[in-house]
C-alpha cells in the first residue's frame, strides 16, 4: 500500500512539474510573437518548441515511414512578413489505445531526459549535427540528390547510435505496462523527477534569453539596404559565370555566426547549408571568413562551382559531389518556403504585400515566388525585389529543381526519361522538350510557362547565353539586359561575317522555337496584348497552357497587320514577318512543305531564303498543302521589300540611289524600283530580281500588293467569279484571269486608285506580253514552240511572229492576241514599238495629245509629213495604222463610238474573219444609216487608209487595179502630203479622188465619196461644181508641190494653217517686218506727229462772187 502512495505522489510531482514547464513555454512564445516580425530568421516559437520535437522523437514510432511522416507534419514554414501566409500548427498524432497514464509517463522520461541531453549535447555538438543532417533527408520524401544510395549507406551507419536511444525508451514503456514489475522499474526516476523538472524550467529560461538575442541581432540584419542588396543580387546571380573573385561579405551586413544547434533539430527552417557536413572540407577551401546565415556559405560555393565549369582560374580545386548534391538539396528548399531565403523575403517584402498578399491564391511559401514572377512579366517590381527574382529564375533556368513548380510536376518524368542528364545548363529541360510527346500535361504547362517567363532576358536561357557571351561583348556590349534588348541586337548581326558560328546556331535554334508560338516572342506578347485579345480573339481563346505549335495568333496578326492600332505591335509583326523568309522560322510553312522539301528542294542548303525560293519557282510541282501555304507566304510578302530578302540584299545601291526618301510598307519602294527598271545606270543583278518579283506577281493580283489593297472592292463587285475557274482546278493562283478582267472592265471601275494601278500594271505588262500576261502565255505557249521556234524571247520579235502568222494560231492563242492587242491600242503608252520609234515626235508635236484614246495616235497620223518626224516613227506610224484598218477593234475610237451600230448593222459578220476589214467594210456599206458620231469615225479611217494606202490592204483592196491602172504610171509623187477640205491624203488618193466617177470600180468609189469633208458629196451622186472646185484646188496644190519640190517641200498645208521653211519662211518673215513698219510709221504720222501749220485755199466758181 506504501509503494502504492510512493508511486501517486511520484506521479503528482511530474504532473505539476510539467504544468509549470508548460506555462513557461507560452509565456515565452507570446513575449517572442511580440517582439519579432514572421519573417526575421528562426522564431523563438520554433526554439520553445525544440523540447516537443525532443518529446515527439522519443514517443514516435521505430518504423522509419512512420518517422518520415511525422517529421514532415510537425515542421512549419516560418514567415517572412505579413504579406506572407503564416502556416499552422500540425497537432501531433495521437497514439492508438494509449491511456493518460502512459502520456504521464511519457512527460515523465521527457523530464528525465532533459537534462541529460543537455549535457550530452555540450560534449557532442558535432555528432548532434551530423546526426541531424543525414537524418533530414530520409525524412523527405522527395528529396533531390545525385549520391542517394551512398548517402542512405550513411545514414544507416550514423544513426545507430539514436536507434539505440529509441530502442531503450521503447523497452522503458513496456517495462512500464508490464504489470507487477512498473512500480519498481519507476522507483529510481522518481527519485529524481522534482529535481530534472526544476532543471528544465532553467533551461526554459536560458532558452528564451538566447533568443531574444537572437531576434535582435536578426533586426539588426534587416536593417540593410536594398541597393546593396541588388548589387549583391546582381553580383552573385547575374554575373557568376564570368567573374572571378568570389563574393564578400561586407562588415555592415555580416550575418551573425549561426550556433551549432541551429542544425540539431529537425522543426528548425535552416538558411544555409550546414557548415558542418558534406560541405566543410570546401567551405575551409573556397569561403573562408563568410559567416552561415542567409544562404551565404550556398552563394559562395555556387560561385566557386560555375567558375569550375568557366575554367576560370579561381576555381582551381573542384567542390567535391557530395557537397554539389547538399548545395543543390538546400537551394532547392530554399525555394520552396520563402521564409528560407530571407534576402528575398526582405528585399520583396513591399511587392508581396501589393501583389501576393492573397492567401487563397498563394497558400504556401513557394507560391509567393510564383505569384513574383508573374507580376514580373506585367509590372515593374522594386529594384531589391527585382534582382532578386532574376537570381531566383537564373538558378531554374539553369537547374529545374530551383523551379518549385517545375521540380514537383517534372520530377518524376526527369527521372523517368532523361535519368542520364547531368542537372545544370538547362540540359534537363532540354531533355523533357525533346519527350514533349511523353511527358505528362502538368509538366509540359510548367515547361512552357518556364520557358515564357524566361523570354525576355538572354541570360535565363543559359545556353544561348553561353554561347553567345563573346558575341554580345562585342556587337552589343552598350545593350542593357531585359526587355529582349540583348536578343533583338544579336539578331541584327546574325548574318555579319564575323558572328561566330556557335552563337548563330544556339540563336537560330531559339528563333526556330520562338516562331511556334506568340507568348514565346515577350515583345509580341507585350505589344500586340491589346490587338490580340481585340483582333485574334476566337484563335488567342483556343490556346492552351502548352505551347501549341500552330502560331495561329501569330498569322492572325499578319493577316490583320493593316488593322493593328499599336505601332509597337505593327512593328513588332513586320520584324516577324521579315524572318519568315527563312523557313526555319516558319512553322506553317515547314510543317505544310516537309515532304515536298525533301524532294523538289533537297539540294537547297538551310538558312536565309534558300528554301523558300526554290519551293516558289517550284510551285507547280508541290503537293497542294505546301503549295497554298506558299502562296500565303508570298501574299504576306508582297507588302514590304523586307519581306523579299532576295530582292532587298540585290537592290541595296538602287535603293539608296533611287528610293532613299521613299517610305517603307505599302510596296511602295518595290514600286519605286519597277518604275526605274530601264534607267541605264540600274543594276543587273538588281534588274534581275525586279523582274523575276514582276513575273510571279503577274501570276495573281493578291501578289501585287497594292492592286490588291485599291481593287478589292471592284474585284468582289466586277470580277467575283474570275478565278473560280482556276480554284476549280486546285491551283493556287488565279492565273491572272482577275488582272485580266480587271483590264477589260476598266472603264466601269469605281475606284480611281484601283484605275490607277490597273494602268501601272497594264505599262509593265506591255513591255513583255508573253511574261507578264499569263492568259496570254497560258494560251500561245504552244504555238509559240510550233510556229516561232527560233524567236527569241523578245516582246516585238515574239509579238511580230504570232501577229504574222494569225492564220495558223490555235483559236485560244488568236483570241488572247486579240485582246491584248485591243488593250494595247486603247493606250500609245501600251506599244513599246510605237513609243521608242516615236517618242521624241510625241514630246515635239503631241506634247498635248492624251495618250488615251487614240488621241496621241491621230496626233501622229496627222504630222506624218512635218519635217521633224523621223523615218522610223512613220514607218511604225504606218504598220499601227494598217493593223487598224484590218480590224476596227484596234481603232479605239471607231470600237467606243460605233459599238452600237457594229451590234446593229454588223453583227452578222463572222468574228473569226475579224482581222479581214469586214465590219468595216459593212460600216461602209451602211454609212448612211450609222450615226453622226460613227459616220465622222468611220470617214477618218477610210480617209487614213487611202491616204497611208497600201497595196493589198483589206479594206482599200477594191481600189488596187485603179491605182494600178490611173494611178501608177511613175510620175506620182513619193511624198503624199496634201490636204483637201480638211481631208489629208496622199498621192494615191489625190489620184483616185481626181479621176471621173465611171473610172472607177463601184466599191473603190464609195470609199472615193467619204475621203471628202461633210458638203463635197449630195445625196448619192457627186456635185460636179464641189468635184470641179476641188479638182481645181488639188491642181494647184500639185502644182505647188512641183515648184517646192527642190526647195525640200517649203510650204505644207494643215487644219491649222501652213508651214513654211527654208528661204520662203525668210522672206515671208522679212516681208513682215517690213508691213510692221509700215503700218508703225503710218500710225505714228497719223496720231502721233506735230501739227504744222496750213492755210485752206478754196477756189469758187466761175462766176461767183465773193462776200
Amino acid at each position: 500500500m506504501g509503494r502504492k502512495l510512493w508511486c501517486l505522489f511520484v506521479i503528482a510531482l511530474l504532473l505539476c512539474a510539467s504544468i509549470h514547464g508548460a506555462d513557461a513555454k507560452k509565456k515565452k512564445k507570446v513575449v517572442v510573437e511580440e517582439e519579432e516580425a514572421a519573417d526575421e530568421g528562426k522564431t523563438v516559437a520554433e526554439q520553445s518548441e525544440e523540447g516537443d520535437a525532443e518529446e515527439k522523437t522519443t514517443t514516435k514510432s521505430s518504423t522509419a515511414d512512420s518517422e518520415a511522416s511525422e517529421d514532415e507534419e510537425v515542421e512549419p514554414p516560418a514567415k517572412s512578413s505579413k504579406s506572407l501566409k503564416k502556416p499552422s500548427k500540425v497537432a501531433k498524432k495521437a497514439e492508438e489505445d494509449e491511456g493518460e497514464e502512459k502520456e504521464e509517463s511519457a512527460d515523465a522520461d521527457e523530464a528525465d531526459a532533459a537534462p541529460a541531453k543537455k549535457a550530452k549535447a555540450a560534449k557532442k555538438a558535432s555528432d548532434d549535427e551530423e546526426e541531424e543532417a543525414d537524418a533530414a533527408p530520409a525524412a523527405k520524401k522527395n528529396a533531390v540528390g545525385e549520391d542517394e544510395d551512398a548517402s542512405a549507406d550513411k545514414e544507416d551507419e550514423e544513426e545507430a547510435p539514436a536507434t539505440k536511444k529509441k530502442s531503450a525508451a521503447a523497452d522503458k514503456d513496456k517495462d512500464e505496462e508490464g504489470g507487477d514489475d512498473e512500480a519498481a522499474e519507476e522507483d529510481k526516476p522518481s527519485k529524481s523527477a522534482v529535481a530534472k523538472a526544476s532543471a528544465k524550467e532553467e533551461e526554459s529560461g536560458d532558452e528564451e534569453e538566447a533568443a531574444s538575442e537572437k531576434v535582435t541581432a536578426t533586426k539588426a540584419d534587416d536593417d540593410e539596404s536594398a541597393d546593396a542588396k541588388v548589387d549583391k543580387a546582381e553580383t552573385k546571380a547575374g554575373q557568376v559565370a564570368v567573374s572571378k573573385e568570389p563574393p564578400q561579405q561586407s562588415s555592415a551586413t555580416e550575418s551573425p555566426k549561426v550556433p551549432a544547434t541551429a542544425w540539431k533539430s529537425k522543426n528548425q527552417t535552416r538558411d544555409d547549408i550546414d557548415p558542418q557536413g558534406a560541405c566543410k572540407r570546401d567551405i575551409k577551401l573556397h569561403c573562408q571568413g563568410i559567416s552561415p546565415g542567409e544562404a551565404q556559405l550556398s552563394l559562395c560555393l555556387v560561385f566557386h562551382i560555375k567558375n569550375e565549369k568557366a575554367g576560370n582560374e579561381v576555381a582551381t580545386i573542384a567542390v567535391s559531389k557530395k557537397c554539389r548534391a547538399e548545395i543543390r538539396q538546400f537551394r532547392s528548399d530554399m525555394y520552396r518556403d520563402l521564409s528560407m531565403d530571407k534576402a528575398m523575403a526582405t528585399a520583396c517584402k513591399a511587392d508581396i504585400t501589393k501583389f501576393c498578399d492573397d492567401d487563397f491564391l498563394y497558400p504556401e511559401p513557394g507560391n509567393i515566388i510564383a505569384c513574383l514572377r508573374e507580376v514580373k512579366q506585367v509590372e515593374k517590381l522594386q529594384d531589391a525585389c527585382l534582382a532578386e527574382v532574376l537570381r531566383h529564375q537564373m538558378e531554374a533556368a539553369d537547374d529545374f529543381v530551383m523551379d518549385p513548380q517545375l521540380r514537383e510536376l517534372c520530377s518524376g518524368e526527369a527521372d523517368r526519361l532523361c535519368k542520364g542528364v547531368e542537372p545544370g545548363e538547362g540540359r534537363v529541360q532540354n531533355c523533357l522538350r525533346e519527350h514533349r510527346t511523353k511527358l505528362a500535361w502538368d509538366c509540359q504547362a510548367e515547361l512552357f510557362r518556364q520557358e515564357v517567363e524566361n523570354a525576355d532576358d538572354i541570360r535565363l536561357n543559359v545556353r544561348l547565353f553561353q554561347a553567345c557571351l563573346n558575341d554580345q561583348r562585342k556587337f552589343c556590349a552598350d545593350v542593357k539586359y531585359g526587355d529582349a534588348r540583348v536578343k533583338d541586337c544579336l539578331e541584327d548581326h546574325r548574318l555579319d561575317a564575323e558572328f561566330s558560328p556557335g552563337c548563330k546556331t544556339e540563336f537560330e535554334k531559339m528563333m526556330a522555337r520562338r516562331a511556334t508560338d506568340f507568348r514565346l516572342d515577350s515583345r509580341l506578347r507585350k505589344y500586340c496584348k491589346a490587338d490580340i485579345a481585340e483582333i485574334c480573339y476566337p484563335d488567342a481563346e483556343d490556346i492552351s497552357d502548352v505551347a501549341n505549335y500552330d502560331a495561329k495568333v501569330i498569322q492572325c496578326l499578319q493577316d490583320y497587320r493593316d488593322e493593328l492600332k499599336d505601332p509597337k505591335c505593327k512593328a513588332q509583326v513586320h520584324k516577324l514577318t521579315e524572318r519568315e523568309i527563312d523557313i526555319r522560322f516558319n512553322k506553317p510553312l515547314a510543317d505544310a512543305c516537309q515532304a515536298d522539301r525533301t524532294t523538289v528542294c533537297k539540294d537547297a542548303p538551310d538558312g536565309q531564303a534558300s528554301v523558300f525560293m526554290c519551293l516558289q519557282d517550284h510551285m507547280a510541282q508541290l503537293k497542294e498543302a505546301c503549295r497554298n501555304s506558299v502562296f500565303e507566304q508570298l501574299v504576306r510578302m508582297a507588302e514590304d521589300i523586307d519581306f523579299k530578302f532576295p530582292m532587298k540584299k540585290a537592290c541595296q545601291s538602287e535603293l539608296n540611289k533611287f528610293c532613299k526618301e521613299v517610305p517603307h510598307g505599302h510596296a511602295s519602294r518595290i514600286k519605286c524600283l519597277q518604275d526605274r527598271i530601264d534607267d541605264a545606270d540600274f543594276g543587273e543583278a538588281c534588274r534581275k530580281e525586279v523582274q523575276s518579283d514582276l513575273v510571279r506577281s503577274a501570276q495573281d493580283y493578291r501578289l501585287n500588293y497594292r492592286l490588291h489593297k485599291a481593287c478589292l472592292p471592284d474585284i468582289q463587285k466586277q470580277c467575283m467569279h474570275a478565278c473560280d475557274a482556276a480554284s476549280a482546278n486546285g491551283t493556287a493562283t488565279c492565273g491572272g484571269m482577275v488582272l485580266k478582267c480587271l483590264q477589260e472592265k476598266k472603264d466601269k471601275l469605281e475606284s480611281p486608285s484601283c484605275a490607277k494601278e490597273v494602268e501601272s500594271f497594264s505599262l509593265i505588262e506591255a513591255k513583255d506580253p508573253l511574261s507578264f500576261d499569263v492568259p496570254l502565255q497560258t494560251a500561245c505557249k504552244p504555238d509559240l514552240i510550233k510556229l516561232c521556234p527560233d524567236v527569241s524571247r523578245d516582246h516585238a520579235r515574239t509579238l511580230s511572229c504570232l501577229r504574222t502568222k494569225r492564220e495558223k494560231l490555235s483559236t485560244p492563242c488568236r483570241e488572247e492576241e486579240m485582246r491584248f492587242s485591243i488593250m494595247e491600242a486603247s493606250d500609245i503608252r501600251l506599244t513599246p514599238s510605237l513609243m521608242n520609234a516615236c517618242g521624241q515626235e510625241l514630246q515635239s508635236l503631241c506634247r498635248d495629245a492624251p495618250p488615251t484614246e487614240g488621241q496621241a495616235f491621230k496626233c501622229l497620223q496627222e504630222h506624218l509629213e512635218d519635217v521633224g518626224m523621223g523615218a522610223a516613227c512613220k514607218g511604225e506610224v504606218n504598220l499601227q495604222e494598217a493593223r487598224h484598218a484590218s480590224n476596227y477593234r484596234l481603232d479605239v475610237r471607231v470600237r467606243t463610238e460605233c459599238e452600237e451600230d457594229v451590234t446593229k448593222y454588223c453583227n452578222g459578220v463572222d468574228a473569226g474573219q475579224e482581222g479581214h476589214a469586214l465590219v468595216l467594210k459593212c460600216m461602209v456599206g451602211s454609212f448612211k444609216s450609222l450615226s453622226s458620231s460613227c459616220q465622222s469615225e468611220v470617214s477618218y479611217a477610210v480617209r487614213m487608209a487611202l491616204f497611208q494606202y497600201h497595196k493589198g490592204a483589206e479594206l482599200t483592196q477594191p481600189c488596187d487595179q485603179a491605182v494600178e491602172e490611173l494611178c501608177n504610171t511613175g510620175t506620182a509623187a513619193s511624198t503624199p502630203v496634201k490636204e483637201i477640205n480638211g481631208a489629208v491624203i496622199g498621192v494615191y488618193g489625190q489620184c483616185l479622188v481626181s479621176q471621173k466617177r465611171n473610172r472607177l470600180p463601184e466599191d473603190c468609189r464609195t470609199l472615193v465619196k467619204l475621203v471628202a469633208k461633210e458638203g463635197a458629196y449630195v445625196g448619192g451622186t457627186i456635185d460636179q461644181n464641189k468635184l470641179e472646185e476641188t479638182l481645181a484646188k488639188l491642181k494647184e496644190l500639185q502644182e505647188a508641190a512641183a515648184t517646192t519640190a527642190g526647195g525640200g517641200g517649203m510650204v505644207v498645208r494643215h487644219d491649222t494653217g501652213l508651214v513654211i521653211s527654208g528661204w520662203l519662211a525668210a522672206a515671208a518673215l522679212a516681208a513682215v517686218v517690213v508691213v510692221s513698219i509700215a503700218i508703225g510709221c503710218a500710225v505714228y504720222y497719223k496720231y502721233f506727229s506735230p501739227t504744222r501749220n496750213y492755210t485752206l485755199v478754196v477756189k469758187s466758181a466761175p462766176g461767183a462772187t465773193g462776200v
